[in-house]
């Protein structure tokens, strides 16, 4: 069986220091995030511990060089380079948010595992160093060692307002639809790219089409393998066991219930008092930012905004939550 661990804290030191503290005590964790009632952002952090060399490889090195060129792009006062800013982040802003989750989910091969320390504490002998444990990525599948000799990762989240149980059956539903979306547009995109090649001739202005789409095909493919990883870590052929150790956090419903904006704030005291039929939002632009910082993800802070705000404007359209414009 799943173990499902509670975890409160006490109310010394504040609250977004003791949770960021117990997170970051491990080399790769998950945490999940209730927007709605019905949908959570989840998300994977990882340091260089959980990686085979201690360090990124080529591809991360890559995408951090992308990512120096476009906050190059978007300093730029060229009237032309922020025609196309404003472009991109439309654009950026419309993209399905679920994908940011996947592709937070590091690809299988480049994550490293490690067996469980099975020596008793008051042994007298020197206990396994993690070096003796460590499971290079790759190994765990060729040599079919099972979830119960592994170390689990920690899924982290608010256990009076999430549940174990929920955050499965979320998580097993978006895996399906995930795959077949993101290996589709994959193939899209791929397909589309050559078509670009004319605008590459072009002097002086970017081929923006087509960087565009390399970076659509780029994003599918890392969730794509994102997707794989996570239907990996929750064994869905029907396993009893699974890589997660789901460890509810109580006292961090109270990141949520700081939120400056009334609603809200009531529909998460309501939401922990009865729970709800009726799917509304529990997350608020007020509490983003010390959410963020307490689960040690703040570069992922504009991401979360844009799930609350695609989810917001989704409500909105099926009359669930007033519109905003």
């Amino acid at each position: 069986m799943v173990y499902t661990g509670r975890i409160s804290f006490r109310p010394y030191h504040s609250l977004v220091e003791r949770i960021k503290s117990e997170v970051q005590a491990h080399p790769i964790y998950i945490v999940c995030l209730p927007i709605t009632t019905k949908k959570s952002f989840f998300f994977c952090q990882y340091t260089p511990k959980a990686l085979p060399n201690g360090k990124e490889g080529m591809d991360t090195k890559l995408v951090n060089w992308a990512a120096r060129a476009w906050n190059k792009l978007e300093r730029s006062e060229n009237r032309i380079n922020k025609s196309i800013v404003s472009l991109m982040h439309r654009l950026l802003n419309e993209i399905p948010w679920m994908e940011t989750c996947f592709r937070s989910i590091p690809s299988q091969n480049k994550i490293t595992r490690y067996l469980k320390d099975y020596q008793k504490p008051d042994e007298k002998t020197d206990r396994t160093s993690d070096q003796d444990r460590k499971v290079h990525p790759g190994l765990v599948t060729q040599l079919d060692i099972s979830p119960e000799e592994l170390e689990q990762i920690p899924l982290y989240y608010p256990s009076l307002l999430l549940s174990s149980e929920q955050i499965t059956n979320e998580l097993r539903s978006e895996i399906q639809k995930g795959h077949e979306y993101h290996k589709k547009y994959l193939l899209v995109n791929l397909l589309l790219l050559p078509l670009t090649i004319p605008f590459a001739l072009i002097p002086l202005i970017p081929n923006v089409p087509g960087f565009y789409l390399a970076y659509r095909s780029y994003c599918h493919l890392t969730a794509l393998n994102g997707v794989k990883h996570l239907r990996f870590l929750l064994d869905l052929k029907g396993g009893e066991e699974h890589h997660l150790q789901m460890i509810g956090l109580q006292d961090a419903h109270n990141l949520f219930i700081e939120s400056t904006d009334e609603t809200t704030r009531s529909n998460v005291l309501e939401h922990i008092k009865k729970g709800d039929l009726k799917e509304k939002l529990l997350l608020d632009e007020s509490s983003i930012t010390n959410i963020c910082k307490a689960f040690g993800i703040e570069k992922f802070e504009p991401n979360l905004h844009v799930a609350l705000y695609q989810e917001r404007k989704r409500l909105s359209q099926e009359g669930l939550e007033p519109s905003r414009d």
